[in-house]
């Protein structure tokens, strides 16, 4: 019994002497979450990049309805540029649907104000004499590549992998050269890891 005894106090006395961890307990720990943060960042990266992508197509629809909006109740047309008669001087649409009435000519104002649409400001940021989302600049462009009766919303420096997803998304192969055969998405050739890219929606 007492050999026992003795097994057991020397057992306790080791237990007592033994504090905190190892050192290569401590380095193993230290891998295995160096190996989860990387598992981690690689799917927050992935998540990041599908969100974007979905937040351009969704910006680009949204503001073509605005434009739209206003041609159904106002009559001026889906003209984005300055021309377009609704716009005050010096504004264009993109102006109107993030600014707001400040943006609106002095004849429609009044009725502008009927329409009572709140501007984009908060999604689309002002940014010097542009605008600015999710860090990508915002702009409306007329032109032969914007096809008939659409409102064509370019966003530039938008990075390839966000550019993957806006073609995963319509169904398309996704190439670091130009595209514009899809009648609703266009880009440019990448020019450091970046596209400017065309959402192309009615209004």
């Amino acid at each position: 019994m007492s050999k026992v005894l003795t097994g057991a106090n020397k057992l306790a006395q080791n237990n007592a002497e033994q504090k905190g961890f190892t050192l290569v307990e401590l380095l193993i720990v230290v891998v295995i979450l160096g190996v989860l943060l990387v598992i981690y960042m690689s799917t927050i990266g992935g998540g990041t990049n599908t969100a974007n992508a979905g937040a351009i197509r969704g910006a680009g629809a949204e503001m073509a309805r605005g434009v739209g909006f206003i041609n159904i109740n106002l009559g001026t047309g889906i003209d984005t540029s300055s021309s377009n008669p609704l716009t005050a001087t010096g504004e264009d649409m993109m102006d109107v649907l993030v600014k707001g009435r400040a943006s609106v000519s002095s004849t429609y104002q009044a009725a502008y104000d009927q329409l009572k649409m709140r501007p984009l400001q908060g999604k689309v940021n002002v940014r010097g004499s542009g605008f600015d989302m999710l860090g990508y600049g915002v702009s409306f462009v007329q032109g032969t590549s914007c096809l008939t009766n659409k409102v064509c919303t370019q966003f530039t420096n938008v990075p390839s992998e966000v550019v993957q997803q806006l073609a995963l998304k319509e169904g398309i192969t996704y190439t670091t050269t130009a595209s514009s055969a899809n009648e609703n998405l266009h880009w440019d050739a990448a020019t450091g890891g970046t596209h400017t890219v065309t959402i192309l929606a009615y209004p």
